[in-house]
């Protein structure tokens, strides 16, 4: 996922992509070193959201009920 480039403007584009991928990179070693676990959700993934929501739910474990008052 987020692996085509563009294959105008290549000059601008590559550095560009380049750089936000290290970003992400560095962001989530910086949460991870914090206790953090990270769920990386691709505007792609989201044409299939039954997929997107089995992700999540595996990812956060399955809804609580919540406490009664």
């Amino acid at each position: 996922m987020g692996r085509r480039r563009p294959s105008s403007n290549t000059g601008y584009w590559n550095p560009k992509l380049d750089e936000n991928q290290a970003r992400d990179a560095r962001t989530r070693r910086d949460l991870a070193a914090l206790g953090w676990q990270t769920l990386t959700i691709w505007e792609c993934e989201l044409e299939s959201t039954e997929q997107v929501l089995e992700n999540a739910v595996r990812f956060l474990g399955p809804p609580r009920q919540a406490p009664r008052r």
